[in-house]
């Protein structure tokens, strides 16, 4: 999301039946920052989630806090 200082990442947010504000993952990136964030999102949770989970429950399961550990890893 554009912010006026930098772009604001977020993650895990779901529409439809059970909808889900997503979580904010940095705040203040450039456009490359934003682009290796997300790179990074996408294998962690490639990696972990099981078949099928979306990424809002795959945090729920592992926490935020984990989550954003294993980002930084």
């Amino acid at each position: 999301m554009g912010m006026p200082k930098g772009f604001k990442l977020m993650a895990g947010g779901n529409g439809g039946v059970t909808p889900r504000i997503a979580h904010t993952i940095s705040e203040g990136l450039d456009e490359e920052q934003v682009l290796e964030k997300i790179t990074r999102i996408n294998k962690v949770y490639s990696a972990g989630a099981k078949k099928n989970e979306r990424m809002g429950k795959y945090i729920e399961r592992i926490g935020l806090d984990m989550f954003i550990s294993q980002l930084e890893g």
